[in-house]
């Protein structure tokens, strides 16, 4: 009877039939990659939703940028052409959340949109949002964004039997570069 009801309780989790309720957290995640989205295709609507009304941005050099600036702000806004050829890849993504705040932390690249692009990154950014909950709502109250170089990326190699992985840094441009292995 046990084993009965194992195999019953594995095929329920596998089939999706009994799949964990989504976490606060998790809504946190989708919200603050929402934002992002929003903020890259400089989706004013959406943004100002977001955006709690003592919302700051801080740049790269730690300079401060209330939210009405940030809105109307040339450096906010991307350039949309730019954007139908890249997409952002996120990684490393992390929310914690304390009563009615959150913080959300995660790393993205810029990747090529088109799946058979051979291109690389050029540049990853490091995403720092902290988030007030407000009613039954969520709030961005303050966006940082690191620059950072590329991610590695992992490349195999077959070498008889064996098969060796790497870890492969490559600076932006088409190259050559040196190497150290």
């Amino acid at each position: 009877m046990r084993r009965v009801l194992s195999i019953l309780v594995w095929s329920l989790a596998c089939s999706g039939a009994w799949a964990a309720e989504p976490t606060r957290e998790d809504a946190v995640r989708a919200l603050a990659v929402e934002a992002m989205a929003a903020i890259d295709a400089a989706d004013a609507t959406r943004r100002e939703a977001l955006l709690a009304p003592t919302f700051v941005a801080v740049r790269a050099r730690g300079e401060l940028v209330p939210r009405r600036e940030f809105l109307l702000d040339a450096r906010s806004l991307r350039d949309l052409r730019r954007n139908a050829e890249v997409r952002r890849e996120w990684s490393a993504m992390s929310a914690r959340i304390d009563g009615a705040t959150a913080t959300f932390v995660a790393r993205s690249a810029w990747r090529p949109a088109d799946p058979r692009s051979v291109a690389r990154p050029t540049y990853s950014t490091l995403v720092t949002q902290h988030w007030r909950a407000v009613g039954d709502t969520w709030q961005l109250q303050t966006l940082q964004t690191v620059r950072l170089s590329p991610p590695a990326e992992t490349r195999t190699y077959r070498s008889g039997e064996l098969e060796l992985q790497g870890q492969w840094f490559a600076p932006a441009g088409p190259g050559p570069f040196p190497a150290i292995v």
